[in-house]
């Protein structure tokens, strides 16, 4: 069986990938900005991931409890940890403001 990280060591990892960790319990909590994720701590080996998403509705960004599992199982926690950062990092996109998107269109036709 492969090392697990401690709770301590989940908390770091976490916290340097600039997610936000919570564990309570058994269960760790990871909130990524665009989406919130849970694993739970006594599992050892093929550990389930649970995933929900933010969603937009008619009042702006609202979280629904529509938590889902993830069909990929894990052998650690640290492989939890990096595929949520993977996994978010890949759909969170900055906003950009309307000076910004100016300037952008301002700069490209600059350059032409």
């Amino acid at each position: 069986m492969k090392k697990q990280l401690t709770e301590e060591e989940i908390i770091s990892l976490c916290k340097r990938k600039g997610l936000e960790c919570n564990i309570i319990g058994e269960k760790v909590i990871i909130e990524t900005g665009i989406g919130s994720w849970y694993f739970k701590l006594n599992s050892q080996q093929n550990i389930s991931v649970y995933h929900n998403n933010y969603s937009f509705a008619d009042r702006g960004l609202k979280f629904v409890n529509n938590y889902h599992i993830q069909k990929k199982k894990f052998d650690t926690r640290k492989e939890v940890i990096e595929y949520i950062y993977c996994h978010d990092k890949g759909f969170y996109r900055p906003r950009i403001t309307s000076l910004e998107k100016a300037f952008r269109r301002a700069e490209r036709t600059r350059k032409k």
